[in-house]
């Protein structure tokens, strides 16, 4: 059986457990069993660090990174039955990890609340199965890809619950903030939340106490052991307050900083020499031309990263593997992003909704500053502000209108519980029919992730963010680098969570949360910074030039054979232009090409469809 460089699997206190435990077993390199003395854990750990408590009827075991202690594991066990209990002490802990137990004949386990650390379960020779990897259950039960999921995959915002979905059949994911628990025979399965996010109550002062006082304890998590880091550091306020509390651990860190000869290149070098005045724990800062790394676009050729879903890291990849490649000469064990940041302090639409109840002069200032900028009418900026339609309403009108073909994705509107549906231009009009059947049938009993438009909001796009975060996670594990990202850590995200939505963000100022965070840590002249470069002409650039490359890995991942995609249009809409960045859908479809790549090269089954 071939497995990845790294996974964890979760068997039942169950007889059936014994054989597929012994499919694990060649490369398992954390060896566990229940106190029956069945098989319990079997996993493969490259990068992740581990604390065990595995004496007696309770057993407890957190992958991932962690404040907990050995003996605070221990200290949990005495609860025993109360699984409950034990749950919400552990995630009182810091940190990014994963937890499973082992008590009285039950398999307990729960992941992050952004789904970093995701968990998926499977019913396989009779009984169910926990793992953190989509891709091994579906080996372990002989899974196929499903075709529904593949057609859903072209579409590159999709709606909760559709984008929760795991690409196999069969494969169940769970849920952020929810604990699955089977029972000793490994037959019966709940799912309960254990987690709770909340309310935005709190002053910008008071939360920027509380987030300072959390990435200060998620960094110490991570770096009290003395591991040497390196980190990002591109000037912006996401990476720069991660490397700032990284360079307060006892190793100190390495920081990077890239630059472009592009207009405006520079600009992140200039503000990140502006914060390092503020930082003595860097080691040394490594400013290096993005010339040295493989363009936008390019290097993948011969990618093949293994991961079990479509994900933007495989776009990313080459530029962050070279990354990784410095890590590995200079003997790094953990490279921290800045991943979650645009996320978590970048306002949306939907919180504008949220507070028209409450300050509703406030929302609609917020509310029209933005849709000047956007050229959204006045009438339309006040139906979307008193519109009150609720989630399962929304969601059957979405799918209902969203036969409509672009190249673009529309920004989402006040009222909008989720990015408005759009198919690519080149998608077939029976794959759209199909597409948008399936969806609907499984949005039929579909919830929201909370009562309100903004919380809703708030946490598909943390899931988002972790979504992200996990793929960047598997980059450095053949090379035992853990890349990682605090900054959704589940601490972080409740002290932003719990701040007003008119003092997290504003229109006019840029992420003023983490800049309140950050005052008298980071220098006040660097704290003024109010603008981000992106990488546009590099895209462009690079576009142009491995568009060949890019056309020969859709043939090859036989997404073009499926039905879905009309070649023809493909081929007029994805033509590179001079002055334009790549479509989105285009983006989205490499992505899911270079999945399916994947997935021929590796002995997950593939559906009847996909093979044809």
């Amino acid at each position: 059986m071939e497995l990845p460089e790294s996974f964890a699997v979760a068997l039942p206190d169950a007889d059936a457990s014994g054989p597929i435990a012994a499919r694990l077993d060649q490369r398992a390199s954390l060896v566990l069993d229940h106190a029956s003395g069945r098989p319990w854990i079997r996993a493969r750990l490259r990068a992740d660090p581990v604390v065990v408590s595995d004496s007696g009827a309770t057993r407890l075991v957190l992958i991932g990174p962690t404040s907990a202690t050995q003996r605070d594991l221990v200290s949990l066990t005495g609860l025993g039955r109360d699984v409950a209990g034990i749950i919400e002490r552990v995630h009182r802990f810091h940190g990014n990890f994963a937890m499973y137990l082992s008590v009285d004949g039950r398999t307990v386990a729960c992941g992050t609340v952004s789904q970093n650390r995701r968990l998926f379960h499977s019913t396989v020779n009779g009984v169910t199965l926990i793992g953190d990897r989509a891709d091994v259950l579906a080996q372990l039960g002989e899974r196929t890809i499903s075709p529904v999921a593949v057609g859903m995959r072209l579409l590159p915002n999709l709606p909760h619950p559709h984008n929760d979905f795991a690409m196999w059949d069969e494969v169940h994911p769970v849920a952020g903030g929810a604990y699955i628990d089977v029972d000793s025979g490994g037959t019966r399965t709940s799912t309960r939340t254990w987690w709770t996010r909340p309310a935005p109550e709190l002053s910008r002062d008071e939360g920027a106490g509380l987030l300072r006082d959390a990435l200060d304890s998620a960094l110490a998590a991570r770096t009290g052991s003395g591991v040497a880091v390196s980190a990002d550091l591109s000037g912006g306020l996401d990476s720069t307050p991660v490397c700032y509390f990284a360079s307060q651990g006892p190793s100190g860190v390495l920081a990077r900083t890239f630059y472009t000869d592009d207009p405006g290149g520079r600009e992140d070098l200039h503000w990140a020499e502006r914060a390092l005045v503020a930082m003595p724990g860097v080691t040394e800062h490594e400013i290096i031309s993005v010339d040295s790394l493989p363009d936008f676009y390019g290097g993948l050729e011969d990618l093949h990263l293994g991961l079990d879903e479509p994900s933007q890291t495989f776009m990313a990849a080459p530029r962050l593997l070279a990354m990784v490649a410095g890590d590995v000469e200079r003997g790094v064990g953990i490279h921290f992003t800045g991943i979650g940041g645009d996320h978590l302090f970048r306002s949306v639409a939907a919180w504008d909704h949220d507070l028209a109840r409450s300050k509703p002069m406030t929302a609609w200032r917020r509310a029209r500053t933005e849709a000047r900028a956007n050229r959204v009418s006045f009438r339309t900026t006040l139906r979307q502000l008193t519109d009150r339609q609720d989630y399962a309403t929304w969601l059957r009108t979405a799918l209902r209108d969203a036969s409509q073909r672009s190249d673009t994705i529309a920004p989402p509107g006040l009222s909008d519980w989720g990015a408005p549906l759009a198919f690519p231009a080149w998608m077939t009009d029976d794959a759209v029919d199909a597409v948008i059947a399936r969806m609907i049938e499984l949005a039929s009993d579909a919830s929201s992730l909370s009562s309100s438009v903004a919380e809703h909001f708030d946490l598909y796009t943390m899931h988002e963010a972790g979504r992200v975060a996990r793929g960047m996670s598997y980059l450095g594990q053949p090379d035992d680098v853990l890349f990682d990202s605090p900054l959704i850590d589940d601490h972080v995200i409740e002290a932003v969570f719990a701040v007003r939505y008119d003092e997290r963000d504003t229109p006019m100022e840029w992420k003023p949360l983490m800049k309140e965070a950050m005052r008298g840590l980071l220098p006040d002249d660097y704290l003024h910074r109010a603008t981000k470069v992106g990488g546009g002409p590099q895209a462009v650039r690079g576009y142009a030039k491995h568009y060949p490359t890019l056309a020969a890995i859709w043939e090859e991942s036989g997404v073009l054979d499926q039905g879905l995609i009309d070649r023809q249009a493909l081929v007029e809409a994805s033509r590179p232009n001079d002055t334009r960045i790549p479509s989105p859908m285009v983006i989205t479809l490499t992505n899911l090409a270079l999945f399916l790549r994947d997935v021929h090269h590796s002995p997950v089954p593939q559906s009847s469809e996909e093979a044809r």
